[in-house]
C-alpha cells in the first residue's frame, strides 16, 4: 500500500512520523472500534518504504523522510502516482489549488484530509466522483503513537481501512456526523490546556528546590495518571477527584485555590470557545478562504 502524505508541517508531519511507526505489522486486521478503543490492525510490513512526502519545502520533506525512513517526491503529481491514499495536510487556501493540480491523477483514492475547518462538500465538489474522502481531526500526539484522532466518513467507506491506515497513531473515534468532527478540538487544543496546567505546576517545583526536569516528570505524570484511571477505571474524574482528596488532606489546601478561580468552569469555557470556533471556520470556510498564493502550493517551484 502506498500513502502520501502532502504538506509535511507540524500536523502532517506528526501523522507521517506516526504512520512510520506501523512498520512491520500486518496490514488489514480488523478494527472493531465504535467507541474510540485502540484499533489492532495497521499498515503492512516494509510500509514506510511506500510512505512518501512532499511539501513546497522540499528540504523539510527530504530531513523528514530520512529521518523516518519514508520517500520524498519533488512534486505533488508525482507523489500522489499509484498512492491508495492521500493525506491532505496543507493550509486551508493552498488546498483548491493542489486538488486540481492533482485532481487528474486521482481515480479510486482515498482522500484523507486534515485541513481545518473545510468540510467534506469542499472536497466533493473538487476530486473526482470516484475518490472516497474522509476527513480527521489528530492532535500532535500521533507523531509518538499517544494521539487521538476523530474522523469522518462517507457511510459507504469501510472504516476498517481508514482504521488500518491510522492504528499506529494512537487512539480513533468515528464521527456519527460530519460536524461532530468539530469536537475533536476537545483533544486537539485540550492539550495545550493541560500542557499549561504541567508548566505551572512544574514551576512550583523548581521553585521549592527540584530541577525543572525532575519538577515537570512529576507534573506531567500526574497528568498522564490522571486520564489513565478515568480511561482505564471507567470512574468518573469527580469521584476519582474525591479519592485523592481526602477529607483533611494536603491536596484539598490545593483545590480550594482552584476552586477559588473557578478553574473547572474555566476549563469548561475554554473548551466551548475552541469547538464554536471550530464550527464556525467550517460553517464560513468557502466564503472566507483567501486567494490562493502561487508560491505557496506544494511542489511547485518558487517563481525566480
Amino acid at each position: 500500500m502506498k500513502i502520501c502524505i502532502l504538506g509535511v508541517g507540524k500536523m502532517g508531519g506528526a501523522l507521517a512520523a506516526g504512520i512510520a511507526r506501523g512498520s512491520g505489522r500486518d496490514f488489514g486486521t480488523q478494527c472493531q472500534n465504535p467507541e474510540g478503543r485502540e484499533p489492532s490492525g495497521t499498515i503492512g510490513k516494509g510500509n514506510v518504504a511506500k510512505l512518501v512526502l512532499c511539501d513546497h519545502s522540499h528540504a523539510k520533506a527530504a530531513a523528514l523522510a530520512r529521518k523516518i525512513g519514508a520517500r520524498v517526491a519533488k512534486t505533488a503529481k508525482e507523489a500522489v502516482d499509484g498512492a491508495d491514499a492521500i493525506i491532505i495536510a496543507v493550509k486551508p487556501d493552498a488546498t483548491s489549488a493542489l486538488l486540481e493540480e492533482i485532481r487528474k491523477d486521482l481515480g479510486e483514492t482515498l482522500i484523507i484530509s486534515v485541513v481545518a475547518g473545510l468540510p467534506m462538500s469542499y472536497f466533493k465538489k473538487r476530486v473526482p466522483r470516484s475518490c472516497r474522502v474522509a476527513l480527521i481531526m489528530s492532535n500532535l500526539a500521533v507523531q509518538i503513537g499517544k494521539g487521538t484522532t476523530m474522523y469522518f466518513a462517507e457511510s459507504h467507506i469501510d472504516a476498517r481501512e481508514i482504521e488500518a491506515l491510522l492504528a499506529p497513531t494512537g487512539v480513533l473515534i468515528r464521527a456519527r456526523k460530519e460536524e461532530d468532527i468539530d469536537f475533536a478540538m476537545l483533544t486537539g487544543s485540550g492539550m495545550a490546556f493541560f500542557l499549561a496546567a504541567i508548566e505551572g505546576m512544574a514551576k512550583a517545583g523548581e521553585k521549592h528546590g527540584l530541577t525543572y526536569a525532575q519538577a515537570l516528570t512529576l507534573a506531567a505524570k500526574a497528568a498522564d495518571g490522571a486520564s489513565a484511571l478515568v480511561l482505564e477505571k471507567e470512574i468518573s474524574p469527580l469521584d476519582l477527584e474525591k479519592m485523592v482528596a481526602t477529607e483533611k488532606g494536603i491536596t484539598l489546601h490545593g483545590l480550594r485555590i482552584l476552586r477559588k478561580a473557578n478553574v473547572r468552569h474555566n476549563f469548561h469555557l475554554a473548551a466551548h470557545a475552541v469547538i464554536k470556533e471550530a464550527k464556525r471556520r467550517r460553517q464560513f470556510c468557502e466564503t472566507k478562504l483567501r486567494p490562493f498564493e502561487p508560491q505557496a502550493q506544494i511542489g511547485r517551484k518558487k517563481n525566480r
